[in-house]
């Protein structure tokens, strides 16, 4: 099991030293077997997959000669069982790797302001979202920097107490309190339409 923090790089390890030259690597990810990625020596070809739902997309990176799989800037969406499969000549072997990816852990004292930062490059057409709980409830939303909206959540509890920066997609928690403590903040972008 290899745990690792959002927006670390994880390099799944083939422990291969260097593959043969008919050698041919699949990467799958979860136990629906999605390949993600492919390596083929024989004709020398190099392919990644995005997943439907685009969250490999710009993170993977396959070692040449090895075979290793990089997955770069990994998010909660990269959690699960990733599957590897050699070949080479007759022989194949496959090998399961559990990646669990948690967030960061951010601490303050109550009454003291917090900032979340994002560590995430904002682009001008991106949309940053930052949820917050178990229901994943929208709590601050970017469209442009004079495009921000604040939500209160359910029970009010962030009234008047965020602040989002569109361009370091950081959001600052004011005059924090113990209601606001929970593991489950997170940010997230994309392209908008």
């Amino acid at each position: 099991m290899l745990k690792h923090t959002v927006g670390d790089s994880v390099t799944l390890q083939t422990d291969v030293p260097e593959l043969r030259n008919d050698g041919r690597i699949l990467w799958k990810f979860s136990d629906k077997d999605i390949l993600i990625a492919e390596l083929n020596r024989a004709n020398n070809q190099t392919l990644f997959y995005e997943g439907p739902d685009g969250r490999f997309r710009d993170r993977l990176q396959l070692n040449q000669q090895t075979g290793d799989l990089t997955i770069r800037n990994i998010s909660r969406v990269h959690s699960d069982v990733y599957t590897l499969q050699i070949t080479s000549g007759k022989k194949s072997t496959c090998k399961r790797f559990m990646v669990i990816v948690h967030e960061k852990t951010v601490s303050g004292v109550e009454g003291d302001s917090v900032t979340l930062n994002t560590d995430i490059e904002i682009q001008e057409d991106d949309l940053v979202l930052w949820m917050f709980g178990p229901e994943d409830c929208p709590i601050a939303k970017g469209e442009t920097k004079e495009k921000i909206s604040t939500y209160d959540y359910a029970d009010g509890r962030f009234r008047g107490k965020l602040n989002l920066n569109y361009e370091s997609g950081s959001l600052t928690i004011t005059n924090t309190r113990t209601e606001h403590t929970f593991i489950n903040y997170y940010c997230t972008k994309k392209k908008l339409d």
